[in-house]
């Protein structure tokens, strides 16, 4: 798939280049959410689709890196989140188990 080839008609005399869009974009969203949006934008172009102008492209290449950049921090957060309960509630299993004495042991070694 040539990108160039692809942006021709949206080119403007060659205001418009995909560097640009990447630069563009980068400003809004991280690189791998770039890379996304620019992967899916062109094989969408590829397959025949087509855009009113290059505004239009542009737009859509950076509401495809949003929505991208989105699901992966919240798929993150909620991994974190996931992550934070799962060790917080073994934790007080644990904790809940031990008598106190042993709990009096585990603050002495700074264990706990």
């Amino acid at each position: 798939m040539d990108l160039n080839k692809l942006l021709e008609p949206y080119s403007e005399g060659g205001l418009r280049t995909i560097g640009g869009q990447i630069k563009w974009l980068l400003k809004y969203v991280p690189q791998d959410s770039v890379d996304y949006a620019i992967s899916n934008v062109y094989t969408r172009m590829d397959t025949g689709e087509v855009f009113e102008s290059g505004e239009k492209l542009d737009y859509e290449l950076l509401r495809i890196a949003k929505e991208h950049d989105k699901n992966d921090l919240e798929e993150k957060f909620s991994k974190k989140v996931k992550d934070f309960k799962k060790n917080l509630d073994t934790e007080n299993f644990e904790w809940n188990k031990m008598t106190k004495w042993q709990k009096i042991k585990e603050v002495l070694l700074n264990k706990a």
